[in-house]
């Protein structure tokens, strides 16, 4: 049997009670419930070890802390050893070792166990159990002790295990802590920089503290003074410079709380603060910690305390309702007065301590707030404060003098004052502090009180009472507006403080009203003034006398005396010359202290001496100067200065114009000085003029005598109103400038420039407003002038001939002012209208004077347009003012006025001309700037009136006819865009005319047949088809042949069209067999191309022997052969052959081109019907039929559609020896009528869609985006000049083909080629006006469709389209419209955006069926997610659907990003039965699929 030392028995016996002893749980798992009991315990221990060592050590440093707290408890050898502490850190693990004497068996056992201590009045805390936030395994080796503990076995953190030896210090315990981990050597060492300087400050034992981190050291040494006040905490480190701090203790033993369990046996306790002190024992200010011998947190305080508070268990705050706690609290106050006797021994303490207590700003923790407000109070009834006289005071009794001080020393004696001044050791920035406590500062009120104590003020000296009068007038004066200066302390009368002569200090209320004398001031003369002289006084004395109501001569007074003389309407009370110059003199040196002068308000001479308002007087800046002669009188003047052409005032204005009395000119003072002598020794005033301020380089330094005359002048014209330069009343020149004007235009222009010039500014100031400049600049303008050539031209229409006009500009009827050698000073003129430099109206001047000339080329006024284009935007209203008024358009080589010229149009015009076929490169200019339209479609009106006008009556010749012809071709061509005609065509004479006209039909069949018969207008059948839409327009289609001609078919001898006659034909049974196989082939075409002829139920084929066929017209009868017939009974197709015609004619083309007709299909199908005849194989016959539009068709549309009308109308077929390869025979009204309309498109009757388009809203509606679709809300109530144009459209109309597809061979280059659908016009004409009118930089050439034509903008081929509208987005506009600004919506394109916009217009509704071409959709496909750019910008393609046109409502407009994406994700769908597809594999993945297949 093994045996254990004593030391081992502890080990093994605590690891029994925790259940976890091997011997133990043998024996307890032979009782399946004991044994369960027990791990179920063990289980919850174990976790509740974790928890608590885990949560309630929260804090980073808790566990040294912990350690350290522990080795301060621990028992030592004090006469040997000086307690010490050694932290040695390394990667894996710490040790911590300690000199104390060693663990116990009851250390062992608390140290293993949970809530037990070996610590006096403890009931025990888990501590040690904090050092498992970082470490698995704690070794312990102290003494005879070797043990660990191991968090990852059994109940590790209380259950010991016995170790072998590991210490390397003799009698030192040492403890080892494995880390968990590689993270927490770095966590530690964080641990141990967080630990304070100050945690040695309050232990009881523990004197070192030394820290080795492997790499670097570092040691705290705790040393305390022999009186216990003063600690001393040195810092020494490998890293950093030593550091000594210092602090004064102050303790103070209390009562403790008896009734407190965790104290039992305490009857007292300590509380200590400490104060941080520097090395000179002065205040060190820090935010401080509270301490229970551990730093627990800081509370807001500036000095340390330390007591036994009572701690949670994880030491981490105090509790703050344990009164225990409170007691000691509330023990703080007293113990910080404690400190104030020490305080005031220690000179760094004596004027420094305040800076201790904390601020009013400063965040006191809660639980410690009352002991903050008692300590303030005993403090503020305290004798703390030092005053001047070196005793103490309480803080409420001392005042501190600030700016009642004089040199530093307060005003008043302490001998008349009830309180006591502060000390002058406390530094500025202690002087808030001595606030905080209760000293005052000094108050105006305690001045008073002292100055009311003093009964003479003689002994007191001048700057003593300077300083006090100072202050007495800031403090106790205020001014009221309105009133004046107002006592606001009435003690102040009171005061002895006006000093009399004879040595006598009286107070205010003993005083008369008084005037102080004007010192250094010139009072002027003849303004009955008495003046009291009171002697001189100190600046502050005398406006605190002021202010008591001793009344100063003011400038004011004497400004008001003057004015109150001027106004006198009595000329005895007027000054004299000389004093009115003194007085004005006066008024000119204080213009800056006085108020200004009422324009008016002084009189003045004029030359003769008599007197008026200064502002009806002038004044020369440059005047004539008095000439004193001794042997005559002072009224003598001298001769102006002569000049070349003077622009003088006094040279240029005549009656009524009075000029200033030379005296006033040049008053007596300033000519002294001057000349530097006196008035009397003046002898050549002229050169004193011209050497003092007429030369350049003299009289512009401050204060001399040129410069004070420059300033007088100024002064007369600014303040007293007098004039300087022509006069201007309410806006309008004065009668003197007009006459001047007037007189030198002519005779002197020359004069009137130079006078211009020089007083231009003068004028200019005098004009209120924009209004009257801009109308004195018209006045001005509008002034004839005599020019270098001799002409008389109003300025405005005037150059000014600088460097920049030469011989290419100008020329001699060119109108230059007479100026030599024009410099910049010349500018100004442009004010008037004249150019002085080649401005935008230096050009727009020289086109006006071209239009008046003989000698014009178009080169030159293409030079002007240019230049009016590049400065178009300086006078723009202006310029289009001047084109609209003035035939300035040089076209033809004739200038044309506005109405005379458009910008494009057809080449059908003589009536307009256009400008672009002279002018094609200034498009911008004549187009943007101007406005100059192109030519509406409704022009042909005007050529056609116009041409009725001139050859009404008269026979046309050829080229009138081509003329003619023309007009109408484009009339044709532009039919839907004329509102109205305004023209009888009747009234235009043709060829000649009888009573019957008739027109040729299309065919030409009919024309052939009747030429020589019948009377045909002077138009072939190829025209006829070009000017068929006219026709309809005017309704002359009663007048086509095939309209008026009778058809009768006669088959082996029986009328067809007799109903009484009945007809014995054979049936052919294989040619019946045959065409019915290709019935549902006619149905189809009937079905597709929207037949008038009901769709037929069966064919049938008849031999027969003879077919004629008689035209009738009038009395004209045609009668021929024919082969073959084809009518229509009962929904049974007929078909009826001579027996004549044999093998593949019966299925030629001849026979298709009759059944074409009697199925009332159009001419262009003739070759789909042939196919049908010819193909056997019927895919093949399919796959044609469905590239031409036809597709098939459901059992439920296959009715037949029975039309009595139409059931017996036969369709003869031709015989060859007519002459025409296609030759038709005549068929009745109804059928032929509905032939042509569906060649030309014209389904049903038209009717205008004007009502609809007026039920538009005023405004706007709120756009809305919803995914990719876009609702934009469209106002048509603004374009009803375009909207009456457009016609209904048949909703059963086929959406994949256009409506009226109408080629004009030969026709203008500027109308149409193709009108296109009038829905897709209506789209596209509602999404231009709408983009037009919400984008600033949207024009016409945005629209890159050919339908632009019929809107009346230049044609664009098809070839140049890649959309309906083309628009590079620079702004972000579009972008922003389309998606609010929020270019998610265009994800992935979030940079700039080229926009394609094609539109897709239909009567019916949104979710209708519209047709995309297979190039279309191939763009659609190329531009999905933004993956092309073009420029910098990527291309967006966008489908815009316009859906309700013409239904009688509003049409809806959609925008549809990215369609290839919509159709992806199934927003867009295709309907068609049939597409064809092709497989398009690149070679290298081709290859990838052959290899993947092998």
């Amino acid at each position: 049997m093994a045996t254990y030392t004593r030391e081992q028995e502890v080990i093994r016996d605590i690891r029994r009670k925790n259940g976890v002893d091997d011997e133990f749980c043998e024996q307890a798992r032979r009782d399946p419930v004991l044994w369960q009991t027990v791990q179920n315990l063990k289980s919850n221990l174990q976790q509740s070890l974790k928890v608590l060592s885990a949560d309630l050590y929260s804090r980073p440093a808790h566990a040294v802390l912990e350690i350290i707290q522990n080795a301060d408890d621990n028992a030592y050898d004090m006469v040997k050893v000086e307690p010490t502490l050694i932290f040695t850190l390394r990667t894996d693990h710490m040790l911590v070792e300690c000199n104390e004497l060693g663990f116990t068996e009851e250390n062992v056992r608390a140290f293993c166990g949970v809530g037990l201590s070996t610590k006096r009045n403890s009931s025990g805390y888990i501590g040690a159990k904090s050092i498992f936030q970082q470490s698995s395994k704690v070794s312990i080796h102290s003494k005879n002790f070797c043990f660990a503990l191991d968090r990852n076995t059994e109940l590790g953190m209380i259950s010991p295990q016995w170790v072998a030896p590991f210490s390397q210090r003799q009698d030192w315990t040492c403890m080892r802590l494995d880390f968990c981990d590689n993270f927490q050597a770095e966590s530690v060492k964080g641990q141990l920089d967080n630990v304070r300087e100050t945690v040695l400050l309050f232990m009881r034992r523990l004197v070192h503290l030394h820290i080795d981190y492997g790499s670097s050291t570092c040691h705290v040494t705790r040393r305390i003074s022999t009186t216990g006040e003063d600690i001393s905490i040195a810092h020494t480190s490998s890293l950093q410079p030593s550091n000594t701090w210092h602090f004064l203790r102050i303790t103070n033993c209390i009562a403790a709380y008896t009734a407190e369990p965790k104290r039992p046996d305490a009857t007292g306790t300590t509380v200590e603060i400490c104060f941080p002190l520097t090395e000179a024992g002065m205040p060190w200010i820090a935010w401080q910690m509270v301490h229970a011998y551990l730093p627990l947190r800081g509370v807001g305080f500036k000095f340390i305390i330390q007591a036994d508070f009572l701690t949670a268990a994880n030491r981490e705050d105090i509790l703050g309702h344990l009164k225990w706690n409170q007691n000691i609290v509330a023990a703080i106050p007293h113990t910080f007065m404690t400190a104030l006797t020490h305080f005031q021994c220690r000179p760094g303490l004596e004027f420094e301590w305040l800076r201790y207590l904390p601020e009013p700003t400063d965040r006191i923790d809660p639980f410690f707030q009352p002991a903050m407000h008692t300590l303030w109070n005993m403090l503020r009834s305290a004798r703390i404060i030092k005053c001047l006289d070196g005793t103490y005071s309480v803080p409420s009794q001392v005042r501190i003098p600030h700016i009642f001080t004089i040199n530093g020393i307060p005003l008043l004696p302490t001998t008349s004052t009830p309180f006591k001044y502060v000390s002058t050791g406390y530094p500025e920035d202690v002087v808030p502090h001595l606030k905080h406590v209760g000293v005052i500062d000094m108050s105006f009120s305690d001045l008073m009180d002292g100055l009311m104590g003093i009964k003479s003020f003689q002994e007191f000296s001048s700057e003593w009472m300077e300083r006090v009068c100072e202050l007495v007038m800031t403090h106790g004066t205020s001014h009221v507006p309105g009133i004046g200066w107002n006592l606001t302390v009435p003690r102040i009368r009171l005061l002895r403080l006006i000093p009399m002569k004879g040595g006598a200090w009286m107070n205010s209320s003993d005083t008369t009203l008084l005037f102080f004398h004007l010192e250094d001031t010139h009072v002027p003369p003849a303004l009955g003034l008495s003046i009291v002289d009171l002697g001189a006084s100190k600046p502050y004395q005398r406006q605190l006398l002021e202010r008591l109501g001793v009344q100063p001569l003011t400038i004011q007074f004497i400004h008001q005396r003057i004015l109150e003389v001027h106004a006198s309407t009595s000329s005895r009370t007027r000054p004299g010359l000389l004093a009115l110059c003194e007085q004005l003199h006066w008024l000119f040196e204080h213009r800056f202290e006085v108020p200004a002068l009422p324009i008016g308000a002084i009189m003045l001479p004029d030359e003769q001496g008599v007197f008026s308002p200064a502002n009806s007087l002038y004044l020369d800046r440059y005047p004539i100067i008095p000439v004193i002669d001794p042997h005559r009188d002072r009224s003598h003047v001298a001769h102006p200065v002569p000049s070349e052409l003077s622009t003088r005032l006094k040279d240029n204005l005549q009656h009524p114009a009075k000029f200033l009395h030379p005296t006033i000119t040049l008053p007596t003072r300033i000519v002294e000085d001057l000349s530097g002598g006196s008035y009397d020794e003046l002898r050549s005033p002229v050169d004193l003029v011209r050497q003092t301020f007429m030369a350049p380089h003299i009289g512009h330094e401050a204060g001399t005598p040129a410069q004070r005359l420059a300033t007088w002048y100024d002064w007369l014209q600014s303040s007293l109103g007098v004039a300087i330069a022509p006069r201007v009343i309410d806006g309008r020149p004065a009668r003197e400038l007009v006459d001047m004007v007037l007189r030198t235009r002519l005779k002197e222009p020359k004069r009137l420039l130079l006078f211009l010039r020089t007083h231009w500014n003068g004028i200019q100031n005098q004009l209120k407003s924009s209004a009257e400049l801009h109308t004195f600049c018209n006045w001005l303008g509008s002034v004839e002038i005599k020019c270098q050539n001799g002409g008389i031209t109003e300025m405005r229409s005037t150059f000014l001939p600088t460097a920049f006009v030469h011989l290419d500009q100008m020329n001699d009827d060119t109108p230059l002012l007479p100026i030599d050698e024009p410099d910049a000073g010349w500018t100004f003129l442009k004010d008037f209208g004249i150019s002085v430099e080649p401005d935008a109206r230096f050009f727009l001047k020289r086109l006006l004077a071209l239009m008046t000339s003989t000698e014009v080329t178009a080169a030159t006024v293409r030079a002007l347009y240019k230049q009016l284009e590049a400065r178009f935007d300086e006078i723009a209203n202006e310029i289009r003012e001047a084109f609209q008024k003035y035939p300035l358009f040089f076209v033809g080589g004739q200038w044309r006025h506005w109405h005379q010229v458009v910008w494009d149009g057809p080449q059908i015009l003589t009536m307009k001309w256009r400008m672009c076929t002279q002018y094609s490169t200034l498009d911008e200019f004549f187009q943007s700037h101007l406005a100059l339209r192109d030519a509406e479609p409704a022009i042909l009106v005007e050529e056609l009136n116009q041409f009725a006008l001139d050859h009404h009556g008269t026979n046309l010749t050829v080229e009138q006819e081509e003329r003619l012809f023309q007009l109408l071709a484009y009339g044709a061509s532009t039919v839907d865009l004329i509102n109205e005609w305004s023209f009888n065509p009747d009234i235009i004479q043709l060829t000649y005319i009888r009573a019957a006209w008739y027109l040729p039909d299309p065919s030409g069949f009919l024309f052939d047949m009747f030429r020589s018969l019948l009377d045909f207008i002077a138009f072939s059948p190829a025209q006829l088809i070009v000017i068929l839409p006219l026709i309809h327009h005017l309704h002359l289609e009663a007048r086509r042949v095939d309209r008026c001609v009778a058809e009768t078919t006669i088959v082996d001898g029986v009328s067809l069209q007799d109903s009484k006659s009945s007809l014995h034909a054979k049936r052919n049974l294989s040619e019946t067999n045959f065409f019915r196989s290709r019935l549902s082939c006619f149905q189809r075409m009937q079905h597709y191309r929207q037949s008038s002829i009901p769709i037929i139920g069966s064919v049938t084929c008849y031999n027969v022997g003879t077919i004629t066929n008689t035209h009738s017209c009038g009395k004209q009868r045609v009668s021929q052969p024919c082969d073959c017939c084809v009518t229509l009974k009962d929904g049974e197709l007929l078909i009826m052959a001579s027996v004549s015609l044999k093998g593949h004619h019966r299925r030629g083309v001849l026979v298709a081109d009759a059944i074409r007709r009697a199925l009332g299909l159009p001419e262009e199908d003739i070759p789909l019907v042939a196919i049908a005849l010819r193909y056997e194989e019927l895919d093949e016959l399919e796959l044609v039929f469905r590239r031409s539009g036809v597709h098939g068709l459901d059992a439920a549309l296959l009715h037949v559609r029975v039309d009595a009308q139409s059931g017996s109308l036969p369709y003869p077929l031709g015989v060859s020896r007519v002459g025409r390869g296609a030759s038709t025979s005549a068929s009745s009204h109804k059928a032929t009528l509905s032939h042509a309309n569906q060649a030309t498109g014209w389904l049903h009757d038209r009717k205008s869609i004007v009502p609809s388009l007026a039920a538009f809203n005023s405004s706007l509606n709120p756009i809305e985006l919803e995914a990719d679709v876009k609702d934009l809300a469209v106002d048509m109530s603004n374009h009803a000049s375009w909207a009456t144009n457009v016609h209904h459209i048949d909703s059963n109309a086929p959406r994949d083909s256009p409506l009226v597809p109408t080629s004009i061979p030969g026709a203008d280059a500027f109308a149409t080629r193709n009108h296109g659908s009038s829905v897709g016009y209506v789209g596209e004409k509602l999404v231009y006006d709408f983009l037009h009118s919400q984008l600033h930089d949207f024009t016409y050439q945005n629209w890159t469709s050919e339908l632009r034509v019929k809107a009346g903008f230049p044609g664009i081929s098809a070839a140049e389209s890649l959309a309906d509208f083309s628009y590079r987005d620079e702004h972000g506009l579009l972008t922003k419209l389309l998606g609010q600004g929020d270019y998610t919506a265009m994800a992935p394109i979030r940079r700039r955006f080229h926009y394609l916009i094609e539109v897709k217009s239909t009567t019916g509704e949104q979710g209708d069926i519209f047709h995309m071409s297979r190039l279309q959709f191939l763009q659609s496909w190329r531009l999905t997610g933004g993956r092309n750019s073009h420029n910098g910008a990527q291309l967006v393609y966008v489908l815009f659907r316009v859906s309700g046109i013409g239904k009688g409502s509003r049409p809806v407009l959609k925008a549809y990003l990215d369609p290839h994406q919509l159709l992806v994700r199934g927003n867009l769908r295709i309907e068609s039965e049939v597409v064809d597809v092709r497989i398009v594999i690149a070679p290298k993945l081709n290859a990838l699929i052959e290899t993947a297949i092998v």
